[in-house]
């Protein structure tokens, strides 16, 4: 458009911006000097109706298809503010992202699309190969914890009674003295006492009898005794 108004131009002895303004408002439109000049500096899409009178001022408005050049160069200036816009804002997108998403865009931007298949496939076997050795390495940890799980037969020994027992919880001693009994009847044999503050290791017979508590016994004699419930609280 401003190559036309170049022409135009030299075809009316390039008159200066004061001689356009003069003649302008001759015309009876008002173009000030400074306007002109800053037109013809930086080349900018005015309104129409200025551009319009800017042809008149120079006798150019019959010479081409003035308004279809205009409309052309405004639609072609509102994209470049439109890109201009959208380049500003993601820039200020990426400036509040943290460094770790912002490295992502910045990788998405400059990796070709190619490369970034191929990164997406090697990524993608790694993180198969990751799980597939977890799961190889998880199999002997869930049968272990499988087993430790199960009733045992005993602690240290044999069970007694033919009971499947396992660990449970703590218990204290809240009575004493608390006998240890090889039966769960105050007639049977008594193993140890125990006293207040003792704190013992309950197990869970598979025929607990009510009122009884079965806790692991000493060394010396490897397995499980019973104690009355009454004298013990739960930790």
């Amino acid at each position: 458009m401003w190559s036309q108004v170049e022409q135009a131009l030299t075809a009316d002895a390039h008159p200066s911006a004061a001689e356009i303004s003069s003649s302008a408002k001759s015309l009876g439109h008002h173009l000030p000097e400074s306007t002109i000049r800053g037109w013809l500096n930086s080349r900018p899409v005015p309104p129409w109706s200025k551009f319009e009178a800017l042809l008149h001022a120079l006798g150019a408005e019959q010479d081409l298809e003035w308004r279809s050049l205009w409309a052309a160069a405004d639609e072609a200036a509102r994209k470049r503010k439109a890109a201009r816009r959208h380049r500003a804002a993601a820039v200020e997108r990426t400036q509040v992202l943290d460094p770790a998403e912002s490295a992502c865009i910045t990788f998405e931007r400059s990796t070709p699309p190619g490369r970034a298949r191929n990164y997406a496939r090697k990524y993608g076997i790694l993180v198969l190969i990751v799980l597939i050795v977890l799961i190889v390495l998880s199999g002997p940890l869930v049968a272990m914890w499988t087993v430790s799980g199960r009733p045992t037969k005993d602690v240290g020994g044999t069970a007694r009674h033919g009971h499947d027992v396992s660990i449970a919880l703590c218990a204290q001693v809240v009575k004493e003295p608390s006998a240890v009994y090889t039966d769960p009847n105050t007639s049977a044999r008594t193993i140890e006492y125990k006293y207040s503050g003792d704190v013992v290791v309950l197990f869970r017979p598979s025929n607990n009898p009510p009122h009884w508590r079965a806790i692991r016994t000493p060394a010396d004699s490897p397995g499980y005794g019973w104690m009355q419930a009454s004298s013990l609280a739960r930790c």
